[in-house]
């Protein structure tokens, strides 16, 4: 057999060619970036294109707080692809990678690092661990970027928090407060309230239910995250939960009726778990799913908060918890955990909570994991609700997948934020997908009395302690 095998393969007419029969790309790719690292290929093509026009390329630069993901690596292939095809096409092309070093997703990603010993971290302290861990990581996503193929000047990066570079900063707002931007920026501001007014969005209750084809599940005050000036002065925000005692009198009540409603309309349908989503972000849903969970624990129902936005959870800064790592939905999700480790008790009495404070990036597929929708069962036979707070249906289909395990959506959105169409068509694919929407809660509502009202607590507000018909009196008659 050996043998006519041997005369059948001399019998083919094939091309002769130094292509190796196996790509080898594991292996070839790291030589070959090796290779452009040890000719120094980008500063050769910058030298051979120089005095061509220049095309600059600014690069938006992607948080230093962690390894990158499928959003930061796309985002950095495509700038590769223009800024090669420009170099190309006779320009001199230069590519200077940024990196930004400040704000809340490094801050949070490295308090994580620390554990529980946040707590007494002074500061100027949090700085020192914020910088160290930015800097890190800026060296480990630059390797991860060159691997991915990415040239450019990784040597001399842009980073936010230099020196020179925050100087640059304040001296451009210098210029521009002379040239009278701050002004302009006003005139603009003034415009935007006035379009803002004029545009087809929610404003009012009452236009829920004109403008949307949904339900009113009721109007949510707006509430200030500052609740003494000691907080305003050292802009120290906690979340808005109805159980806090500074929490305005309105914004509790509205939280009781919503709550209501809630448990009027899912017995109608006989419905036990709920989704709440919203259009977009920054709507306040999050804060809607919690407050509507400690809402019915304190009414005396047994609920389950679970945080279903594993891509950027939220849930467990606002209970106050660290979830451990075995405490994870996303380890359930991905096999690595039991089911009896997620389920954790909260301060609250009655109130349980799953989820975790995690990222995955790769979320839509985890939930669709044929776990989800068992352990989804398993908590709605032994609560009364099960509220699932997911990520933005707007966004990514992870809402849609949640939904499709719930008997019921609500829909949070905000005051004057999100178009009425873009509301009514996300209600739309919901109904499509046989999932019915119990109805729109709008949030962050804004009157001159919950202005008024909501720095000052309960205690002092106008239908609280001392209020309008809560007033402290000698006459004991009414």
């Amino acid at each position: 057999m050996a043998k006519n095998k041997s005369q059948y393969d001399s019998t083919l007419n094939l091309p002769k060619t130094l292509f190796e029969m196996r790509a080898g790309l594991p292996k070839k790719e790291p030589v070959m970036l090796k290779d452009w690292d040890d000719n120094d290929l980008y500063n050769q093509l910058m030298k051979h294109n120089e005095g061509k026009p220049q095309f600059i390329l600014h690069d938006g630069p992607p948080y230093a707080n962690g390894n990158i993901h499928m959003g930061t690596a796309l985002n950095k292939i495509i700038k590769d692809i223009i800024i090669r095809d420009k170099n190309m096409e006779g320009f001199q092309a230069p590519y200077v990678p940024g990196f930004d070093t400040h704000g809340l997703p490094i801050e949070l990603k490295a308090l994580s690092s620390v554990g529980e010993k946040k707590k007494d971290i002074s500061k100027l302290e949090l700085r020192q661990i914020c910088e160290k861990f930015a800097t890190e990581h800026i060296d480990i996503m630059s390797d991860q970027f060159k691997r991915l193929g990415v040239i450019g000047d990784f040597e001399h990066p842009y980073l936010t928090l230099k020196p020179e570079f925050e100087a640059r900063q304040i001296e451009i707002f210098g210029e521009m407060a002379k040239k009278g931007f701050f002004l302009g920026m006003a005139v603009c501001i003034l415009l935007f309230a006035i379009w803002s007014y004029m545009h087809n969005t929610v404003k009012q209750e009452r236009e829920v239910e004109k403008k949307l084809d949904a339900r009113s599940l009721g109007a949510i005050s707006y509430e200030w995250k500052y609740k003494t000036i000691k907080e305003w002065i050292k802009h120290r925000k906690k979340a808005v939960l109805v159980d806090n005692p500074l929490a305005s009198f309105r914004f509790v009540e509205s939280f009781k009726m919503l709550a209501a409603r809630v448990e009027y309309h899912m017995s109608k349908i006989n419905g036990k778990i709920l989704v709440v989503t919203s259009v977009c972000e920054n709507e306040g849903k999050s804060s809607v799913a919690v407050n509507l969970a400690i809402t019915l624990a304190k009414k005396g129902k047994r609920v389950i908060l679970i945080d279903g936005d594993i891509r950027c959870p939220a849930q467990y800064l606002l209970l106050g918890m660290s979830p451990k790592k075995e405490n994870e939905l996303g380890e359930f999700l991905n096999g690595r955990t039991g089911a009896n480790n997620i389920l954790l008790n909260t301060e609250r009495k009655r109130l349980g909570f799953i989820g975790g404070k995690v990222s995955y990036s790769a979320s839509t597929e985890m939930l669709g994991n044929r776990q989800l929708p068992v352990l989804i069962e398993a908590c709605s036979k032994i609560v009364d609700y099960v509220i699932i707070d997911t990520p933005p249906s707007g966004m990514i289909g992870d809402a849609q997948i949640l939904a499709q395990h719930a008997d019921a959506v609500m829909v949070v959105a905000r005051q004057n934020v999100t178009l009425a169409e873009d509301i009514n068509e996300m209600m739309d694919d919901f109904r499509d997908n046989h999932t019915k929407v119990l109805g729109v809660v709008l949030n962050g509502v804004m009157t001159f009395q919950s202005i008024a009202d909501s720095p000052v607590g309960d205690h002092y507000s106008r239908y609280g302690r001392y209020g309008r018909y809560g007033k402290y009196t000698n006459n004991k008659e009414v």
